[in-house]
This record gives C-alpha cells, sequence and structure tokens, in this order.
C-alpha cells in the first residue's frame, strides 16, 4: 500500500456495506479490488494483519468502531 491507501479503501468499503464487515471480508475485498490475489508469493494471513493495523488507526482516530463478533471475526462499520 502507498501511505494511507489501505485506510482509504476500508473506509470506502464500509461506507457503502449494508452490514458491518470482518477483517477477512475487507481484506478479501481489497485483495479483489487491487487484483493481487493471483500475485505468487501472496501471503493472505500477513495480508489480514495489514488490515487489522489500519483499522486500529481508523479506529482510534474515531472513523469507524467495532460492532461485534461473527464467531471469532471481530464485526466493523463507519462510526455513527
Amino acid at each position: 500500500f502507498k501511505t494511507g491507501e489501505a485506510n482509504v479503501f476500508i473506509l470506502d468499503m464500509l461506507r457503502t456495506a449494508t452490514k458491518p464487515l470482518s477483517i477477512s471480508d475487507l481484506s478479501k475485498m481489497i485483495v479483489f479490488d487491487k487484483g493481487i490475489d493471483s500475485e505468487e508469493g501472496f501471503d493472505f494471513e500477513r495480508f489480514c494483519k495489514v488490515v487489522l493495523s489500519s483499522l486500529s488507526r481508523c479506529e482510534s482516530g474515531g472513523l469507524i468502531e467495532r460492532v461485534g463478533k461473527d464467531g471469532l471475526s471481530l464485526l466493523w462499520q463507519i462510526k455513527s
């Protein structure tokens, strides 16, 4: 990601979502949009950690919030 690019992707996706999204859902959407899912050596688990880090920064900035869980996955949405 370029500086701030992950946050922009996350915020755009959460704004247009009809329900709260998990880290995995967000990661899959970003991977698809950026076209990196077929890159050789792509580590999806590591990518999810990058997305979680961006989510935490957005949460600290008061832009998004955790709204529950789906199994073990945290669910996120734009802060009301």
